[in-house]
């Protein structure tokens, strides 16, 4: 009798494993699809500068959430520092891991020379 309680129990827990595992991988496809597109918005600001249209042009601009650009002017150097801030809200698929849901927020800055 121990041994079939004992055997219920480990499944219970695998169970409970393999739900946490989903959850990660798919968190963690989340947060590097997100990084991924504001970095390759990123570069294209470095080479092409900030111009919103065209960014808002770009089809994977409907995954992120929001998605804002700040730019200010150093005088001394001559560059302009953009600051780039993306985010995404992430849901979790199970209501046993709902503290996981959290938004997922990236941050970058970029200089121009202009």
């Amino acid at each position: 009798m121990s041994n079939q309680v004992s055997l219920m129990l480990s499944f219970i827990f695998l169970a409970f494993f393999i739900i946490l595992s989903g959850e990660v991988i798919s968190y963690q496809r989340t947060v590097a699809k997100t990084y991924a597109i504001t970095s390759e918005i990123a570069v294209f600001i470095e080479k092409n500068g900030y111009e919103q249209q065209e960014i808002d042009d770009f089809d994977y601009m409907n995954y992120l959430d929001s998605f804002t650009v700040t730019s200010s002017i150093d005088t001394i150097n001559n560059c302009v520092e953009y600051s780039i801030i993306a985010t995404k809200q992430y849901n979790a698929f199970s209501q046993l891991y709902d503290y996981m849901s959290q938004e997922i927020i990236c941050e970058m800055k970029v200089y121009r020379k202009e």
